[in-house]
């Protein structure tokens, strides 16, 4: 990643969020046979996790989860606008600061080719395998489109856990082997929507994922440059309005039912 692309973006040249680039250099090993570069960049006081964890005992649970989802889509619309694909997107690659999540960890970023996407060639897969489209586990060119698959699967680790079958053999393992990683891959060609205790929105997420798996293969434009990420957006958003209606009229009936036993208590007191 181009340092001068960083302090660009960093400046708030372009309207991604990234944390602000404080300082940038390098220092020489003691023995003077290395440089070593180092970047520092402004604190951000959130982990993802840390900010869903509040979503969660927050009044409004499903519209705070409905607000992160789209602010992480988002931001890989921004990011993929910019002509890069970040390559490692995962749940620990995001910062929270005031309500607003910041993408951070450019190791990996590299600007999207699209000879290399059309090249008949296997790539080494960069990322993590939790979050990995199979695409990429497969040796595929990693662009726009596993990006968003690593965005939705973040999405999933962080709401619905269990939805993921994978994900214990991904925390378990302290070092992945071949048979692992092909475990993971072959987990990720069975995942579905029909699953017995997924929420709405989960259900809805996979079948995004899905489609956008399809897309690789029926409609290259679309998996890359000319992905549609508001009607994933919206799709997703109306999922979480479905969860919400729902918890509302459970909550409208519960009240409803307190009231009448309440009210049968009066009587047989008066009685």
């Amino acid at each position: 990643m181009d340092r001068h692309m960083l302090l660009k973006w960093s400046d708030q040249e372009v309207w991604l969020k990234v944390p602000k680039l404080i300082d940038h250099g390098s220092v020489q090993t003691e023995d003077k046979a290395h440089s070593i570069q180092y970047l520092i960049y402004e604190y951000l006081g959130q982990s993802l996790y840390e900010y869903f964890e509040q979503l969660l005992n927050s009044t409004n649970a499903i519209q705070g989860k409905a607000r992160m989802t789209e602010q992480l889509i988002q931001t890989m619309s921004q990011l993929h606008q910019l002509g890069f694909i970040h390559r490692d997107v995962k749940p620990d690659n995001f910062m929270v600061q005031d309500n607003e999540v910041y993408l951070i960890d450019f190791g990996c970023v590299t600007e999207f080719n699209l000879e290399n996407f059309e090249k008949e060639k296997t790539w080494y897969p960069v990322g993590t395998p939790l979050t990995q489209s199979k695409f990429v586990m497969n040796g595929f060119y990693s662009c726009q489109g596993d990006d968003l698959i690593s965005t939705l699967y973040s999405i999933l680790f962080l709401q619905d856990p269990d939805s993921l079958s994978w994900v214990n053999d991904c925390i378990n393992a302290k070092q992945l082997n071949i048979a692992s990683l092909n475990k993971i891959r072959d987990q990720k060609e069975k995942l579905t929507a029909n699953q017995k205790y997924c929420d709405e929105s989960s259900k809805v997420i996979i079948n995004q994922i899905k489609l956008l798996e399809s897309l690789r293969v029926e409609d290259p434009d679309k998996f890359t440059k000319d992905i549609n990420y508001n009607a994933i957006i919206e799709a997703v958003k109306l999922s979480y309005k479905i969860e919400q209606d729902a918890f509302d009229y459970n909550s409208r009936q519960s009240s409803l039912s307190i009231r009448s036993l309440d009210n049968l208590s009066l009587r047989l007191k008066q009685n």
